[in-house]
């Protein structure tokens, strides 16, 4: 028995001996040196500890192929560029880019990582996966890999083992010019000031969290989640220009935030009751409001707690007077489940009429313009309100819209161009104008004279516009974006 035993304790400690020295020896960190051409392949850039090759080598890095390590940890503190794919499929990847200094990092193929994949983006970096299809401006992200020369790029991650990380510190940015899959346990923190940005589609298996704090985050397609997936919103904005879908079950925080989805948020499997249910959480601070805009929402299988929902997103509404009638113009940015719309009509903001019924667009991400006219104007000052009711009955109300009415009198078709400073003014045809704006309750608030072009400051809410003369009479509620 004690023979057995020092054979056993002796294999073990020859066994935790080659271990150590294998995991030592194929351990390597690469540092970048700012010393060569800013080419990943420049030997002049790196430095190595660690055994093996003198960079980590391209083409493709696939476990120790070429150098590279079952375990390698790429330090980039200079701008570098990698024309071509980084790709370790066998090996354990941790990228850190400007830890010591700012640096970008373009890959303009494929990145396509390891098991564990972590990458850090440090203050006022950059990493940038594929090139912009400069030359391919109608390049389609959702529905074209290829187009002549182009195809769009992939940043994959297989997180088999481990908890990977993608951690986009304050004030940088993570750009992929193409799709972003990564598998199981995935974490993404994305910290204030920083920008994730995904032109493609969105992929991420179970168990994968996704975090915004104080910054924003836009994904061009669909964006897709397995099970048990978490998205936490804090102080920012995350934009989906298709389908936000969750495999089974899902919960998005969000506080102070705002979440904007093109196509449809929806679950793939179960409905109301089941395990595949969507919570949506806001906040219960009443100044800390949230807010969800989609082009669908699967009603059945989501569940809303203090989060405002816009299921119509006006983009403007406005008038324009002309000698026998008042034509109102109005446009929606998106429509979720509109039935109709009713325009009423009152002179003095308290006893309102019909005045017609327009069919609405159900369900739509695209922008709509709609018209009608009032052939039985009222002389003098009318208001005119938007009543918008969805299938199920319920219904909201846009405006007051202020229009001023002379019979005879020739209406204008002024036009205003929008800046974050300032508005541009312009008045076609000869002569002096009057140009006045009011706030909502009927304050002035801005008035001067223009010839053709007038530049006021932007205001800061919503106003209604009146530019007038002794012949012509129009007025324009502009909504704030």
């Amino acid at each position: 028995m004690e023979g057995f035993l020092r054979r056993f304790l002796k294999n073990l400690f020859v066994f935790l001996i080659l271990y150590v020295f294998q995991n030592i020896a194929v351990s390597q960190t690469f540092t970048t040196t700012g010393n060569g051409t800013g080419n990943w392949i420049d030997p002049n850039d790196w430095h190595v500890q660690g055994t093996g090759n003198n960079l980590p080598t391209y083409p493709p890095l696939n476990g120790s192929v070429g150098g590279m390590s079952n375990h390698a940890t790429i330090i980039i503190n200079h701008d570098i560029t990698l024309y071509g794919s980084l790709v370790g499929n066998n090996s354990r990847i941790e990228m850190k880019v400007g830890e010591e200094n700012p640096a970008n990092l373009i890959i303009t193929e494929d990145n396509i990582m390891s098991r564990t994949g972590s990458l850090t983006i440090f203050e006022n970096s950059s990493v940038q996966i594929g090139i912009a299809p400069v030359d391919y401006p109608d390049f389609d992200f959702c529905d074209t890999f290829y187009d002549g020369d182009y195809r769009r790029s992939l940043f994959s991650v297989d997180a088999s083992e481990g908890s990977p990380k993608l951690l986009i510190k304050e004030n940088s940015s993570f750009i992929v010019y193409g799709d972003f899959v990564v598998a199981n346990n995935y974490t993404i923190d994305v910290m204030p000031g920083a920008i994730f940005d995904i032109r493609g589609h969105f992929d991420a298996s179970n168990s994968s969290d996704l975090s915004f704090t104080g910054s924003g985050g836009t994904i061009g397609c669909d964006m897709h989640f397995g099970n048990s997936a978490d998205i936490l919103i804090t102080d920012g904005t995350l934009e989906v220009g298709g389908d936000l879908w969750f495999g089974n079950s899902g919960d998005i925080y969000m506080d102070n935030s705002t979440l904007v989805v093109g196509g449809s948020i929806c679950s793939e499997h179960g409905a109301a009751g089941s395990d595949a249910f969507i919570f949506i959480h806001g906040s219960s601070d009443s100044e800390n409001t949230s807010t969800v805009s989609a082009g669908d929402i699967c009603t059945d299988k989501i569940q809303f707690s203090d989060i405002i929902v816009t299921p119509i997103e006006l983009y403007s509404f406005d008038s324009k007077v002309n000698p026998e009638h008042i034509e109102l113009n109005w446009v929606t940015a998106s429509e979720l489940n509109n039935d109709f719309f009713t325009l009423e009509r009152s002179s003095d903001l308290y006893a309102w009429e019909i005045v017609g019924h327009l069919q609405g667009a159900g369900t739509t991400s695209e922008k709509r313009h709609y018209s009608y006219n009032d052939y039985s104007p009222r002389e003098g000052i009318s208001y005119y309100r938007l009543k918008q009711t969805d299938f199920d009955g319920q219904f909201e109300y846009f405006g007051p819209l202020s229009v001023m009415y002379m019979p005879g009198a020739d209406g204008l078709d002024f036009r205003i161009a929008r800046h974050p400073d300032q508005w541009t003014l312009h008045v076609p045809g000869e002569g002096a104008y009057h140009v006045e704006l009011y706030d909502l309750t009927g304050r002035k608030i801005f008035s001067d004279m223009v010839v053709n072009n007038i530049t006021i400051p932007a205001p800061n809410q919503t106003v209604v516009v009146r530019v007038f003369n002794d012949r012509h009479h129009s007025a324009s509620r502009v909504v704030m974006q």
